[in-house]
């Protein structure tokens, strides 16, 4: 029952799909450290500046697809594994990157909730204050 288990058991349960998707071809897409800029080594963005819109639509619509299967593993669960791992506050990340973007993060319930038990962690609660994170 080492780490190797564990992490096959996670992998298993929890697709590494759902919570990185959004940064394979679309990492452009991703919310970076500041608004309205785009993540990743290269910017693949298209040449014609009038296909943003659609890009970012189509890309703010993906990603809260996947958030909403998040919230959909999350169900009856308090945290992504049987107890709090390494994967929880990656989780967090990807649930504040929701709130900068202002997609409707308090409909998914689940994932809510689990937010709501992160920040009642110490080192959580001092990060989001020190970093000033929006959640």
């Amino acid at each position: 029952h080492g780490f190797r288990a564990r992490a096959e058991e996670l992998a298993q349960r929890f697709p590494l799909r759902v919570l990185l998707d959004c940064l394979g071809p679309k990492r452009a897409l991703v919310p970076s450290r500041q608004p309205d800029t785009v993540a990743g080594p290269e910017p693949m963005l298209p040449a014609d500046p009038s296909a943003f819109p659609t890009l970012k639509e189509t890309g703010l619509k993906s990603f809260h697809g996947y958030l909403k299967q998040i919230d959909g593993k999350l169900a009856g669960r308090e945290w992504f594994g049987d107890k709090y791992s390494v994967v929880d506050p990656y989780g967090f990340v990807f649930y504040t990157w929701g709130v900068r973007r202002e997609l409707p993060m308090g409909e998914l319930k689940n994932y809510t909730a689990f937010k709501d038990r992160m920040l009642k962690r110490a080192a959580v609660k001092r990060v989001v204050e020190d970093e000033k994170v929006k959640v």
